[in-house]
């Protein structure tokens, strides 16, 4: 497994964590919109 899959998975597994705690639809629009993000690292 090379690194970018590794923080793929790691950044998957982040993101079933997080899903867990929405309870209202705020917290879906800010997951929606943390999930949109790029990474620094792409944009350079």
């Amino acid at each position: 497994m090379n690194e970018k899959q590794l923080t793929s998975n790691k950044l998957r597994a982040l993101a079933n964590e997080l899903a867990k705690s929405l309870k209202n639809p705020e917290d879906l629009s800010q997951f929606d919109w943390m999930l949109k993000m790029k990474p620094y690292s792409m944009l350079i």
